[in-house]
């Protein structure tokens, strides 16, 4: 009677151990995923940022080369 009662508890424990294992995969998943998102959005406002920082300084070098033009232009023609 004791091997039984002992052999149940370990038979208990094997199963709270399979459900462990089951448990850290799930959690592993979980925090796999929320990385991932979290990486991702990241990204994408970076990507954002270096776009309108790009877009500012093409409009920079625009208005710096037409305000050239211009005084090129007037020292032309004086």
């Amino acid at each position: 009677m004791a091997d039984d009662s002992i052999r149940n508890e370990m038979d208990a424990l094997k199963a709270d151990l399979a459900k462990l294992r089951e448990d850290i995969v799930g959690l592993t998943g979980a925090v796999k995923g929320a990385g991932s998102e979290n990486v991702a959005g990241a990204k994408a406002r970076a990507e954002e940022s270096m776009h309108k920082a790009w877009a500012d300084i093409e409009q920079r070098l625009e208005t710096m080369l037409n305000e050239g033009k211009a005084t090129f232009n007037k020292a032309e023609h004086k």
